[in-house]
């Protein structure tokens, strides 16, 4: 009984030193729209359009990927979101650079996807899609 009663002030402790329990969230202020622009069809050409603002004054590496879970089993892009000189994200008053991306690729399975495009300096940073793939 007293293990059960320490376990809410351990978790309490836990996150008072920066810890968190939650999952990150499934989009951010960098990312903004994935859409795609054909029909997915196994082997017939599709392109995934990423849409974006950038309230940073540094560049943001983007990567594009269709999923099967977490694992990544086709790379579709990859490019680099353009600092914007004088940004400041704390400022509401600002007007975020916007701008967008496409990337063409041909599914090579069918089947059930998560189409997702993330920033490898932050996993957090990142927007996705259920997707599925038919047949030709």
């Amino acid at each position: 009984m007293r293990r059960i009663a320490l376990l809410p002030l351990f978790g309490l402790l836990l996150s008072g030193c920066g810890i968190g329990f939650g999952s990150g969230p499934d989009g951010t202020e960098v990312f903004q729209r994935l859409a795609v622009q054909g029909e997915l069809r196994l082997g017939q050409p599709a392109t995934l359009v990423v849409t974006w603002e950038q309230p940073y004054p540094v560049d943001i590496d983007v990567e594009c990927f269709l999923k099967r879970g977490k694992k990544a089993v086709q790379v579709l892009g990859g490019d680099t979101i353009p600092g914007s000189p004088g940004a400041d994200p704390t400022d509401p008053e600002q007007t975020p650079e916007t701008g967008s991306f496409s990337f063409d690729f041909v599914p090579e399975q069918a089947g059930s996807y998560k189409l997702e495009c993330e920033t490898p300096a932050d996993d957090n940073n990142a927007i996705s899609e259920t997707v599925t793939v038919l047949p030709p």
